[in-house]
């Protein structure tokens, strides 16, 4: 350990005391900003059997995504993951974020408020590529979000799922940035009490006869 938040794997070839990891957090260390501080322990998984190689560095890259805000080149993420039970799973943009079983109940902490998706209807017709869907479980976001969305061409007119849970943590803000719409389009944000979809629709005249 060097005094900084960093991710630490090992593989132990026999039967290991859990009170074996205490020790860790007794330790005073000077790092390399002259900050005296002890080691913390964030976060431990630990598995029955010897990870591959692949499995390793997956979980890895969860763990530097998390805690240390990045992920070194050479590690994989969890998005194209599927996660089940309960927790809480943490994510910067949508397309970090893994697929949520229909099971799963726990929290989905939005950690930046803004947020960006891509739609492309030859792909995804009724949400966008990277839409986020947690039907049995709470999205946490912050009190105020910017959404922007980058339209593929051509923009099919339509509404498009961004965000559904089971909940949302409370009221949001939402912005959307107007300088996205595509050339000919509108298209505006369609919040709803555990959802958040775009809708895009062909620019024109509206009259009101009375």
């Amino acid at each position: 350990f060097n005094g900084r938040k960093e991710v630490f794997s090992s593989v132990y070839p026999a039967d290991l005391s859990l009170g074996a990891f205490g020790d860790y957090t007794k330790n005073v260390l000077t790092n390399a900003l002259g900050e005296t501080q002890g080691e913390i322990i964030g976060e431990m998984l630990m598995f029955s059997r010897a990870l591959g190689d692949e499995e390793r560095g997956l979980v890895e890259g969860y763990l530097m995504r998390k805690w240390c805000g990045t992920t070194l080149p050479g590690y994989g993420d969890l998005s194209g993951a599927t996660v089940t039970g309960s927790g809480e799973v943490r994510i910067s943009t949508p397309a970090s974020a893994p697929r949520f079983a229909a099971g799963f109940d726990g929290l989905v902490t939005v950690t930046s408020d803004t947020l960006a998706f891509h739609v492309d209807a030859a792909v995804s017709q009724n949400a966008a590529v990277d839409a986020i869907s947690a039907p049995s479980a709470t999205i946490a976001l912050p009190a105020a979000v910017t959404v922007t969305v980058n339209v593929a061409s051509p923009a099919a007119n339509g509404t498009y799922e961004l965000l559904s849970a089971g909940a949302f943590n409370g009221p949001v803000t939402w912005t959307l940035r107007a300088d996205s719409a595509p050339a000919g389009k509108t298209m505006r944000l369609v919040p709803g009490a555990t959802s958040l979809s775009l809708a895009i629709l062909p620019k024109g005249l509206m009259f009101t006869v009375r």
